[in-house]
This record gives C-alpha cells, structure tokens and sequence, in this order.
C-alpha cells in the first residue's frame, strides 16, 4: 500500500466544487417548532472559517512560540454551531477534541477533561455555566442564549477572554461577536464579522436612531440561499436590501437582507446589544410587553442564575405571565414580585413564578421553552377549606374568574398569588356583584 500511495500525486484533486454549491442543508425549527432546512453554500462557510482564523489566531505557523491548539468539539453535529467547533480548527492543523454525552452534560467532568487535555478554546451553552465552578480555558465562547453577567464576570476576573457570539443558522452560524472584557456588557453582541452588514429597522425598514430598538437584519456573505423547498418562506424572510450601494450592485454583494425576528438596538460605539425575540412580545391586557425586558429584571434578583418569562392564558382566555427561574432555593413569590414592582409597571409583574434546578434543554443545547412546566397555583399560606356557604361561593367565583379547580383555592389564598391581575379583579367584583349582591373594591381584592 505504501508503495501504491508513493505514485500518487501531491496535487490538490480536482473537484469542481465553486463557492455558490451546496455545502450542507441544516435543519432548524425556531420558534414555530416547525423544522425547516436552511441551504448554507460553501462561501458562507468559507467565510466563517476565514474570520474564526482571525478571532482564535488559528493561521499562525505552528512553533515553540505558536503551539498547536487545543479546542473542543461540543455542539451535536445536527446543530450548525458544530460548523463553528470543527472547520476552522482542523483548517488550520489544530487539534480538535471529541467528548462523550456524560461529560458534555456535567461541569465537573468538563472541568476535568480541560484540565487533564489542556483546551483552550470551547464554546459552552450558557445553562450549563456556573459562578461556582470556572473553566480554565483561555477562549470560552457563549452563544445561542444569553448569559448571567455574574458568570461571565467571574469568567473574566479568572483571565479568560469571553466571547458573546451572535447569529442564526440563515447566515451561517454566527453574524456578529464581542469580547466581553471591553465593556462588561452581557447583552453586547458586538460588531459584523468580515463580509457581513447588519441593519436595525423599524417595521417599514427604516433604520432606527442610536440606542432605539428595532428588528435586526443581517446581509453579506454568510447569507444562505434560503429554505429547501419552500420558497414563499424564503421570499418572506429574505428580503432586497434596500441599502445595496452602488459599489455592491456591481459586484454583485450584499443584495440581500435576513429579517431575523430579533430585537436589537446600536450603541453610542456601533457594538450591537441584543434585546430579545420579537415573537417574544406579548399583548397583555391592551399592553404591548417585551419579555426579555421582565426576564433581564428577573435575573437582576440576587441568587437568580437564569430567567425565562412566558405568557399563558388560564381557562376564560385571560393572559398572565409566569416566571421561571434557576437558584439554589426557591424564593417567596411575593419578595420577587414586590422587587419586580420597583423596577417595571405592574402589568409587567408576573403572576406565578416557578423555581427550578436547571431549565430544560433542546438537543442544540438551547433552552427548551416548549418543556418548561406548568405553574402551580396555589396560595402562599397554608391550605383552609372555605367551610360556610358564603365562603364557598365566593370560591366558586374565585375559580371562575381565575380558570382553576375551586378545591385548590383556600379560605385565606391571596387573589393575586393565585393569578389574578386587576383586569381580573375588576371582572371578580362584577361578579360578586351579580351573584351575591355584595359591594367589593379592588383595594379589597
């Protein structure tokens, strides 16, 4: 065989392979759960390994002063963030680790595994980042959620150098980047990588002003070509970049834009901060609410490591927003909703919150919305059967208004423990009104 192979030529093989083919098809379902596969062409790719070459420093000649790099392979290959953890590395001659399942999924083992093999560069989910156990790595890369400003501090005092990573699979895993050391801003996702535009649009696709929030669309390079088969949605979220200029319409550049349902706004310095998803706004009782407005307040709470707000509807079609949150213990719905109240209008002020060990997550290492639980409402104090006729009744109604079971509502349950809000309240005092010919008040309530 040796003798065969030293015939062969050294010459690059010849695979007609041009930098508008096919390189992958990547499924992703978003927010609709339905998947969809993303097209991504060999000059995305090109383009996202040449700009990784620059942010690790990857295309040094390997030398005493210039060793080889150690990086991890993290990211489940049906996940595009695995084209992040390869290509660029074994592009340039670096060495690449593989791990099993049981050690992606516990720190501990993490942490050893570094240690032990000397990593350097790892791109970790955020849920699975803590301010008790550190990695010792020299580049640790966050992405796909957003990341407790305590943990990347803590990261940052031990001198490793915090990436926040931003980009959705349509433009070829990541569009924009920020080193978080420059100004300490956990929502900061920085500037464009090489050959990629951004724009902040208000919903006629004007630009918005400095420090405005609006949807970001991204254009350039790292553009895919659009959704297998389905080319109304393709037409729907891959728009004609109005913003082209001249120099780019002759080359042909940039003629695109993605609308990627996300909302941003600029800083005085250019960076980009990442506000939320704009699906993620919500209509509650005639307001419009951003949700990562309430989560971002939520995880100011000293003890709380992760947030998810989501708005449910009970069984009158009413909406109310629950809570989630990561800590060591759980805490008193009420000192959460009390400090909440300081900080945002009390229609912002969740109605139930949930304290959880770790949140759920998806195969891709993101959270899993869809498997969070349903809240349990039930009142802060212990549980008293209402026991007279009024006293029933009045639960009766109480369960009405709220959409639960009236054997779960107790003789000293608080109204708004329980759920309730002041659109609720009001439409409780009607009732009782009409039913029991009582006068109530909402200060009542």
């Amino acid at each position: 065989m040796k003798s065969e192979l030293s015939t062969c030529s050294r010459d690059n093989l010849n695979t007609e392979v041009s930098s508008g083919d096919l390189s992958y098809v990547i499924y992703t379902s978003g927010t609709t759960g339905k998947p969809k596969g993303v097209m991504i062409e060999h000059k995305n790719v090109v383009n996202l390994i040449e700009q990784q070459s620059v942010i690790f420093n990857l295309d040094t000649v390997h030398s005493s002063s210039h060793p080889q790099k150690m990086a991890l392979w993290y990211a489940n290959y049906v996940f595009d963030a695995h084209v992040w953890d390869v290509y660029s590395v074994l592009s340039f001659g670096h060495t690449l680790h593989l791990i099993s399942k049981e050690i992606q999924t516990d720190l501990s083992l993490l942490h050893t595994y570094i240690v032990e093999n000397r990593i350097q560069i790892a791109t970790i989910p955020p849920v699975l980042l803590t301010t008790e156990l550190i990695l010792p790595l020299d580049t640790l890369i966050v992405a796909g959620d957003t990341t407790h400003p305590e943990v990347m501090e803590c990261y940052r005092r031990e001198g490793v150098d915090v990436i926040n990573a931003y980009g959705p699979t349509e433009s070829s895993v990541c569009a924009t980047y920020h080193h978080y050391h420059e100004d300490d801003n956990a929502l900061n996702i920085g500037q464009p990588i090489t050959n990629t535009t951004t724009y902040v649009l208000d919903e006629y696709l004007r630009p918005v002003p400095i420090g405005a929030i609006g949807e970001l669309y991204i254009g350039g390079a790292g553009l895919s070509r659009g959704y297998l088969n389905l080319p109304e949605l393709t037409e729907e979220r891959f728009l004609v970049n109005p913003f082209q200029s001249e120099d780019e319409k002759e080359i042909g550049y940039n003629d695109r834009m993605y609308k990627t349902g996300d909302l941003a706004r600029y800083l005085a310095n250019g960076d980009l901060e990442y506000i939320g998803r704009n699906d993620f706004q919500v209509k509650i009782r005639g307001y419009r609410i951003e949700l990562g407005e309430i989560e971002s307040a939520l995880l100011s709470y000293e003890g709380i490591r992760q947030s998810i707000v989501l708005a449910k509807e009970n069984s009158s079609g009413l909406k109310y927003l629950v809570g989630y949150y990561v800590s060591d213990t759980s805490f008193n719905p009420e000192d959460l909703s009390v400090y909440l109240s300081g900080l945002l209008p009390e229609y912002m002020v969740p109605s139930a919150y949930v304290h959880l060990e770790l949140f759920p997550m998806t195969l891709n290492g993101k959270l899993d919305r869809r498997a969070l639980p349903e809240p349990n409402f039930t009142g802060d104090k212990e549980y008293i059967a209402p026991t007279t006729v009024l006293e029933k009744q009045l639960a009766e109604i109480y369960s009405e208004v709220l959409g639960l079971p009236v054997e779960s509502i107790g003789l000293h349950d608080d109204f708004f423990r329980l759920g309730g809000n002041s659109i609720m309240a009001i439409k409780l005092i009607s009732k009782i009104h009409q039913g029991l010919g009582l006068q109530a008040s909402v200060a009542g309530v």
